[in-house]
């Protein structure tokens, strides 16, 4: 008489094996998600996204509070953040030079300004004193006010506005909102690789507040 083999069910896996295939696991989605995003520039459309929202929701805050606002994008810290004033904004278009590096600043003092402020009680010097000196700013009392970090893979990478004499590289520009219901025109241009070959520009329209997404860098408007 022949003994059948009796038919044993296949080893099941242990406690540990299953731990150790999900940690297996983990590490190669932490791996591969970052990268297939780096590769579709999908935190670049994103923040295009954020940044087009933005300015709408600026656009439509100046309108309705009646005083001046500007969008401060700071190039070197890939920050940004909302201000305000109700003080009159003068910028003259193509007034303001970039340093030799291409590098902006929010505001350029007058040389008259030091000649001006030693006769201060001159009420001609003090008018005109104002006037060169500019409004003063003040972060609006709500989340647009705060500091926003872009992601860690995209960057400015350049900005000009109507009043810059050429594209920014570096530093801190404005782009200003009047309660007239128009903007400046403006081209901010962000990327997330080193060489800027993929690239995407906000194009703020200044009369109509309209907002046109290019996928390149578009050339600074001539004068």
């Amino acid at each position: 008489m022949r003994l059948q083999p009796k038919n044993r069910s296949p080893k099941g896996f242990t406690v540990l094996e299953v731990g150790i295939a999900l940690v297996l696991l983990g590490l190669i989605l932490g791996v591969s998600i970052p990268a297939v995003n780096a590769l579709s520039g999908a935190e670049l459309k994103k923040q295009i996204g954020m940044f087009h929202g933005l300015i709408r929701e600026v656009y439509a805050r100046t309108a309705l509070s009646g005083v001046s606002h500007r969008l401060v994008m700071d190039m070197d810290r890939s920050v940004y953040w909302v201000e305000q004033t109700e003080e009159k904004v003068l910028l003259a278009e193509r007034s303001q030079e970039l340093s030799d590096e291409g590098k902006a600043a929010l505001s350029i003092i007058d040389e008259r300004v030091a000649d001006l402020e030693a006769d201060d009680d001159d009420p001609r010097a003090s008018t005109m004193l104002k006037l060169l000196k500019g409004p003063s700013w003040s972060r609006v009392e709500s989340e647009m006010g705060q500091e926003s970090q872009m992601h860690p893979d995209v960057r400015f990478a350049g900005i000009w506005v109507d009043h810059l004499a050429e594209r920014a590289k570096s530093g801190q520009v404005a782009l200003h909102f009047y309660p007239g219901g128009y903007s400046q025109d403006g081209l901010i241009s962000l990327t997330d690789d080193e060489d800027a070959d993929r690239v995407y520009t906000l194009n703020v329209q200044a009369l109509t507040g309209s907002i046109f997404i290019d996928d390149f860098m578009p050339e600074v408007p001539s004068e």
